[in-house]
C-alpha cells in the first residue's frame, strides 16, 4: 500500500465529510444577510433528492477508496447541519465497519435529541456542539435563530446520557467576547471541555480578519482575569491547544491565525457534491464523482489535493464553511 505524503511529511489521516450545505441556523460567521434568521432553507427530504448531492452509495464508495489509499484514523461528519442528512447514521456505521474507530460529528445540536439513542448505540466517540454564547441574547444573535438557546437543554441531556460532548465557540471581536467566561463556567459545571475558536475569515466575511479577530492571547487574558491555568503540550496535528485550570478542568483554543497548525495538518475535506478540498485556505477543489471507478485517477486526485495545502499560515478563502464543513 502506498501512503501519500508531501515534502513536509503531511498525510491525509483525518477526513471531514460535509453531508449537506443546508442548515437551519444562520450563524453570523457562516452566512450573509440574505438569509432569514431561523428559516429552514431545505428539509432533510429535499436534501436527499437534490440532484447535485452525493447519495449514500457515493459517500460509501468515496470514503472506502480514500481509506484504502490513505488509511484514515478519524472521520468527522459535518454540514451545513449533518443531522439534516438522511445518510448520517448509516455512514457512521459504515465508517466503523471499515475499521475507522474515531468517528465524530460537528452539529448545532438542534436535531440531536431525535438521534441520541442511535448515537449512543453506535458508540460515537466525539460530539462537537456549536454554542457561541450562554445568555439567550448572545446565542440568538450569533446563531441567527430566535430559539437557538434551547440547544442548551439538549446539550445537558446529551451529557447526562454519557455522550462525549465538546463545545465549540467561535469568538468574534465586538460580537460575543463577553461570553468567554460564561461559556467556560457552563462547560465546567457540565464537566466537559469548551474550545474557543478564533474567528476565521471565510465566505462573506473574507478579508475582514482585522474587524473580528479576538486572538488567542486576548482569550487567555480574559480567562486569566478569573482563573489560574497551565499549558498542556499540543498533540501533533491537533487543531486545538489546551490548558488546565487549577481545578483540573480543561479548555482549548483553535487559533488558526495566532498559532497556525498548517505545518502538520493531516485533514482532507469532502463536500456534499463530491468535491475534494485539501485546504480551507484554498478554493481549489477536485471532483471525485467521475473518478470513483478509476483507481489511478482517484489517487491522483488525492495527491493533487495534498498539493493545495498551505505551508505555514491559514489565510481563509471566499468559500463559506457551510459548504465544506466546520
Amino acid at each position: 500500500m502506498t501512503i501519500l505524503s508531501d515534502t513536509y511529511g503531511r498525510r491525509f489521516e483525518k477526513l471531514r465529510v460535509s453531508l449537506t450545505n443546508q442548515c437551519n441556523f444562520n450563524c453570523v460567521y457562516c452566512v450573509g444577510k440574505e438569509h432569514v434568521p431561523g428559516q429552514m432553507i431545505q428539509s432533510a427530504r429535499s436534501v436527499q433528492q437534490s440532484e447535485s448531492s452525493l447519495q449514500l452509495k457515493d459517500y460509501q464508495a468515496i470514503i472506502s477508496k480514500i481509506h484504502q489509499i490513505s488509511p484514515l484514523k478519524q472521520i468527522r461528519f459535518t454540514g451545513g447541519e449533518p443531522m439534516l442528512s438522511p445518510h448520517l447514521i448509516s455512514l457512521i456505521g459504515f465508517s466503523k465497519d471499515l475499521g475507522i474507530k474515531n468517528v465524530g460529528i460537528t452539529t448545532n445540536g438542534w436535531y440531536l435529541e431525535r438521534k441520541m439513542k442511535e448515537l449512543i448505540d453506535l458508540k460515537i466517540v466525539s460530539l462537537n456542539i456549536s454554542l457561541d454564547g450562554i445568555s439567550n441574547e448572545f446565542i440568538t444573535r450569533m446563531a441567527g435563530h430566535s430559539q437557538a438557546y434551547k440547544v442548551k437543554e439538549t446539550i445537558e441531556l446529551a451529557v447526562s446520557a454519557g455522550l462525549p460532548v465538546k463545545l465549540n465557540a467561535v469568538i468574534m471581536k465586538g460580537k460575543n467576547e463577553q461570553e468567554i467566561l460564561p461559556l467556560l463556567e457552563y462547560a465546567r459545571n457540565l464537566n466537559i471541555p469548551v474550545r474557543f475558536i478564533e474567528f476565521m475569515a471565510m465566505g462573506h466575511l473574507h478579508h475582514t480578519k482585522s474587524n473580528y479577530l479576538f486572538s488567542q492571547n486576548e482569550i487567555l487574558d480574559t480567562i486569566a482575569a478569573r482563573y489560574n491555568f497551565t499549558y498542556i503540550p499540543r498533540t501533533k496535528s491537533s487543531t486545538s491547544e489546551y490548558w488546565r485550570l487549577s481545578s483540573g478542568d480543561t479548555f482549548g483554543i483553535i487559533a488558526n491565525y495566532t498559532t497556525p497548525f498548517c505545518h502538520d495538518c493531516n485533514r482532507l475535506r469532502l463536500d456534499s457534491t463530491g468535491k475534494l478540498f485539501g485546504c480551507l485556505s484554498s478554493t481549489q477543489s477536485i471532483s471525485l464523482k467521475s473518478r470513483i471507478a478509476d483507481d489511478e485517477l482517484f489517487k491522483q486526485a488525492l495527491a493533487e489535493a495534498l498539493g493545495h495545502k498551505q505551508q505555514i499560515q491559514f489565510t481563509g478563502s471566499a468559500l463559506s464553511m457551510k459548504y465544506i464543513g466546520g
